[in-house]
């Protein structure tokens, strides 16, 4: 079964002690729901200064998400709590290797409403910037039309 979505991403990192929230993302998708309980995200994004769009695939079961990236910036992010994942992160202005270690990984399904919670530590090229967090929330798009469509006189 294929779903139109609305998605929320918002995130923070602590860097040197300092908290810096990122800018809230909020679009269309599709969802899929795949074989063995595999849940499929497709969304969009256009990053600052940039006319190219990059398109993110969330993938996510009970206990791993994956976010894979691809356009601008190329990636394959895994989060599997408890566990150092190792990847590229291709940008126009190089590649760096990433380590994500990820300390929390929540999943919550609410019916057709659905929250990503991630908790990691992030080190580029063997040197540890900081911790982050993730927020993504998923809910049918359908839902959010009903909510604003003007009463028919």
């Amino acid at each position: 079964m294929r779903e139109q979505i609305l998605i929320s991403v918002s995130g923070l990192q602590v860097v040197d002690g300092e908290a810096i929230p990122t800018p809230e993302l909020i679009t269309t998708g599709t969802y899929t729901m795949e074989e063995e309980q595999l849940h499929r995200i497709v969304y969009e994004e256009q990053l600052d200064g940039s006319d190219e769009i990059t398109v993110n695939e969330l993938l996510f079961s009970d206990s791993k998400v994956e976010l894979k990236k691809e356009g601008q910036v190329q990636s394959h992010l895994i989060f599997e709590e408890g566990k150092t994942n190792l990847t590229f992160y291709h940008t126009p202005f190089g590649t760096v290797s990433v380590a994500l270690t990820a300390d929390r990984v929540k999943i919550r399904r609410e019916r057709q409403k659905m929250d990503i919670q991630l908790e990691y530590g992030i080190a580029m090229n063997e040197q540890h910037l900081g911790e982050c967090s993730l927020n993504i929330h998923i809910w049918p798009q359908e839902e959010t039309e009903k909510a604003f469509r003007k009463p028919s006189s």
